[in-house]
């Protein structure tokens, strides 16, 4: 079995010295809790693993990983003839949690502030989303006509779980968002746009909030 495994990291010389790292640590690690030859393995000893390292208080990414490694090697052994049936083919892999919001400590958003200072645009961005608490993905589809100025409140048409509601901005971010607004030259429905007037798309993470 070790050299069917060396030859599947030959073959796979292209993996990463990381990669090739974790996966054979991954393959060894299941064959030892498996206590059988590869080309002996079923189906039903994929799933009791995965339980057990969930037992053990593994994390769901971590075990997608060794998962994955696992997959990739018996993969390989049919497309090499050495296995038959492929006992990973209906093993589905544990579902990700959602990631967890990223919070800024007074310190970070002190600094962000002064950085973007000299731009009224970041400058306004970074006010609206820490007074508001907005999530990114609400954030983008921000418009004007959703703005409220008088009574300071921001309609946010698709929050989480699809639900409306309105959210506060402080006096001082309004004189934030007018300054922006008065030095804005292109013609937008949105609060914030790109250069095209569109909104914003490439966020990569979207559960980022501004708040402490």
């Amino acid at each position: 079995m070790n050299q069917v495994i060396e030859e599947f990291f030959n073959d796979h010389a292209r993996f990463s010295p990381e990669t090739t790292r974790s996966y054979r640590i991954s393959l060894q690690q299941f064959f030892y809790y498996c206590a059988k030859p590869f080309d002996e393995v079923k189906a039903p000893d994929i799933p009791a693993w995965l339980a057990d390292m969930e037992e053990n208080a593994l994390k769901p990414k971590s075990i997608n990983l060794k998962l994955t490694a696992l997959k990739s090697f018996c993969h390989y052994c049919m497309e090499e003839d050495k296995l038959k049936k492929n006992p990973t083919f209906t093993v589905k892999s544990p579902k990700l949690d959602d990631s967890l919001s990223y919070y800024l400590n007074r310190q970070q958003l002190t600094l962000l502030q002064e950085l973007t200072r000299p731009d009224p645009k970041e400058r306004a961005m970074v006010e609206a989303l820490y007074t508001t608490g907005c999530r990114i993905s609400e954030f983008l589809n921000i418009k004007l006509s959703d703005v409220k100025w008088d009574t300071r409140q921001i309609w946010i048409r698709e929050g989480k779980g699809n639900k409306e509601r309105f959210v506060l901005f402080t006096h001082e971010c309004a004189g934030r968002l007018k300054k922006y607004l008065a030095t804005r030259k292109i013609v937008s429905d949105y609060l914030f746009c790109n250069e095209k007037g569109d909104r914003f798309r490439n966020f990569r993470n979207r559960n980022f909030k501004l708040c402490f």
